[in-house]
């Protein structure tokens, strides 16, 4: 606090020998406004520059790395040039690692030799060197090993610990973080991370969590589906379903339902950003400052969350701050306490005895509403167990087991827009079992349908993770190759029809071929591409089946039909 006050008097001292020239200060954010982590950054800043008033300027802008791509970030530099062209910027803070990086590549062409503030930095080595930036700041490091010794110490008959964790927008330095801590937890408890978690489920999975099992909740940003989960939806829905207590080291989950953990404070990186800013703007070189890459986190408990799981304070670790303390009731009434205690004691002598009478009654009563609330839980877990076998089975082809027309048409409306939305390549192949309807009449229905499921299922075990299979109807299999190029279209293609080739059935007495029409959006709706695939599909029946035929061009419209050769003729 004294060098904060030193730093604001040389700072009024240098305004009033300037007056006239206010400095600007350029914040960078590599996520988006709403995004919570950003905006207590945010909020930090502004908590230090907001007694300057106009003295001081503050510009916000936001890479959106969660949701731009590169083209969009190619367009920022434009924007970006032509903005501190006309602005004079005295200093630039950076918030996390995607800012860091974006000012080390492209600093000296946007904003040379001006000084750079950094945190919320995370991975330590993509720090810039010394001499490359005239850059200072701070970088945070989750402690994960507090949080979990805290967990262990407020509830020693912990035998699991359910890790929440969103893999698949996290960098890899925080997941070894992660992983290098649970190596430590797992010596004293059960670990068990949820990675994949889908949106849906994820109330019945906490819901059947037991009294000797903990959440640690880290960062769950997408379900397994790639739907963007917000930190105050995530919060609410793990602290409603979850029966038993909730960590986090991160502090926009606190204050909400969790019990606490070694807190990494966003509100906290941004004040000492906002510091440093100040000491470069009231002259303080930056070459002199030293960069705090050290732990930055403080061992922080929700007292609500305390009294709700019945954890006394004095379990808690020294130095741990309680907020939200919940103060005893005596403390807070004090006298008046007493007085309404020998109150209450002539009151309860008046009616000890009709409390006997009724005693028995209200146990009957307790014990009534007790099973009425397990069955009403009961029924209402199997409510949602059953809605989601019948969403299911609404999916799914009952023959094949795979997804029904419906469901693959509605994923191929999905993957057209987003094909068109980020400009990616997109495929699609129209399978169909040649002659089958001759094997339906002559072996029977019971035959036919092992074909059509095993062929289904071969089609299905060829793919990638990311391609989708599903019956469209008869023997007509329909297959979304996203982000697929012709290449590799073709590839796919002509492999799954040499696998279906080795089938067989009865005895090797029953073999099928498969045609195939293979095409590429260009652009079209979703009924005109699976058309031309059916297309080509007609081109590849007339000319005996047993083949994949492409429009030439690859995605072009029109054109010679190409049949990829039969190798096994």
């Amino acid at each position: 606090m004294v060098r904060l006050f030193v730093i604001l008097m040389v700072w009024l001292f240098a305004v009033n020998a300037n007056a006239g020239e206010p400095k600007n200060v350029w914040v960078l954010h590599s996520y988006h406004q709403g995004w919570t982590w950003t905006d207590r950054i945010t909020e930090g800043i502004q908590s230090v520059f907001e007694p300057f008033g106009k003295d001081i300027s503050l510009y916000y802008d936001y890479l959106d790395l969660h949701r731009a791509n590169e083209a969009v970030v190619a367009d920022l530099i434009v924007y970006f040039k032509t903005k501190l062209s006309r602005i004079p910027i005295d200093v630039i803070i950076v918030s996390d690692d995607g800012a860091l990086q974006f000012i080390a590549t492209h600093g000296p062409q946007l904003a040379p030799a001006i000084p750079i503030v950094f945190c919320g930095i995370n991975n330590r080595d993509a720090l810039p060197p010394t001499g490359q930036l005239r850059a200072t700041g701070m970088a945070e490091q989750i402690d994960h090993a507090a949080t979990f010794a805290l967990m262990l110490r407020l509830h020693p008959n912990c035998r699991r610990v359910v890790v929440i964790v969103d893999r698949r927008g996290m960098q890899p330095v925080l997941l070894d973080e992660l992983e290098n801590s649970l190596a430590g937890l797992k010596e004293r408890a059960l670990v068990e991370v949820w990675n994949d978690v889908d949106w849906e489920r994820l109330p019945a999975n906490l819901v059947a969590l037991t009294p000797n099992d903990l959440v640690y909740l880290f960062a769950f940003d997408h379900d397994r589906r790639g739907n963007v989960a917000h930190a105050k939806e995530v919060i609410d829905m793990v602290v409603r379903w979850s029966p038993v207590a909730v960590y986090s080291p991160v502090d926009f989950y606190f204050g909400k339902g969790i019990v606490g953990g070694a807190i990494n404070s966003a509100h906290h990186q941004g004040i000492q950003a906002g510091r440093t800013a100040l000491r470069i703007l009231s002259g303080e070189a930056v070459e002199g400052m030293a960069t705090d890459i050290g732990l930055s986190r403080q061992l922080r408990v929700d007292g609500r969350a305390l009294h709700r799981f019945g954890i006394k304070s004095g379990q808690l670790p020294e130095n741990t701050e309680i907020v939200f303390p919940q103060p005893v009731f005596w403390v807070r009434h004090g006298i008046y306490s007493i007085g309404l205690v020998a109150l209450l004691l002539v009151f309860s002598g008046m009616l000890l005895v009709m409390v006997l009478r009724q005693r028995r009654k209200q146990s009957n009563l307790l014990q009534i509403n007790t099973d009425l609330d397990g069955r009403i839980r009961e029924k209402s877990i199997h409510l949602q167990i059953v809605n989601q076998k019948l969403k299911k089975q609404s999916m799914t082809d009952g023959v094949t087991g795979i997804p029904n027309r419906r469901y693959i048409y509605q994923r191929l409306v999905e993957e057209v827009k987003k094909a068109r939305r980020y400009n990616m390549p997109l495929a699609i192949v129209l399978f169909d079992i040649d002659g089958f309807k001759k094997i339906y009449d002559e072996r029977g229905y019971v035959l036919g349908e092992s074909v059509l499921r095993d062929v289904g299922r071969c089609i299905k075990r060829n793919m990638r993770e990311i391609d989708l299979v599903g019956r469209y109807g008869g023997e007509a299999f329909l297959v979304i190759l996203p982000n697929t190029s012709a290449a590799q279209g073709q590839l796919m293609a002509e492999r799954i029809r040499e696998k279906v080739a080795a089938l067989s059935w009865e005895q090797g007495e029953v073999k099928v071929t498969l045609s195939g029409g293979l095409t590429f959006f260009n652009d079209e709706t979703p009924p005109e591409l699976v058309q031309r695939a059916d297309d080509l599909l007609a081109a590849v029946k007339r000319s005996g089946g047993n083949r994949i035929a492409v429009a030439r061009g690859a995605g072009g419209q029109g054109g010679e039909v190409i049949l990829l050769p039969d190798h096994h003729r």
